[in-house]
């Protein structure tokens, strides 16, 4: 039962609404503040394809083999899953323990998910589309890849 009279947060449907919202587009922005400081370290796409599908991926998978572990809380997509997604996680009792501390699940995902926001290491943007300059001297056209781009 998804809503019943036990559930930690005070909140109504409007309420909750709101709530997943905003925790899904922090969720999203972690997830691509991850892969584009990958793909501004890596020189090879298919390597931050196959690392990003990884980081994308390794919730579910650890959620559904663990239950809820760190590993599951503290990457880029926690909030983001089936089972495991911030829904379930704010009406569930989970709560994760490091000593004698416990922290609700719901915290640690949106903490975890500014921290990797705001603490990526500067990357330079990389266009996704090609641009063209014009260069009105020699009347050439001058073609950038988002590749020749980031790497000149």
């Amino acid at each position: 039962m998804l809503f019943s009279v036990i559930n930690l947060p005070n909140m109504n449907l409007g309420q909750l609404q709101i709530v997943l919202a905003l925790a899904g587009l922090i969720s999203v922005f972690a997830v691509v503040s991850c892969i584009c400081f990958l793909s501004a370290r890596s020189k090879d796409s298919l390597t931050v394809l196959l690392i990003s599908m990884v980081i994308l991926m390794l919730p579910v998978f650890a959620y559904g083999v663990l239950g809820d572990t760190w590993i599951g809380g503290i990457l880029p997509s926690a909030g983001i899953g089936m089972k495991n997604n911030f829904l379930y996680q704010l009406c569930d009792f989970h709560f994760l323990h490091i000593g004698e501390m416990s922290f609700w699940t719901p915290y640690v995902i949106l903490l975890s998910a500014a921290v990797e926001i705001s603490h990526m290491p500067r990357y330079r943007p990389v266009p996704i589309f090609s641009c063209a300059a014009f260069h009105e001297g020699a009347g050439t056209m001058l073609l950038f890849t988002a590749w020749e781009a980031a790497h000149t």
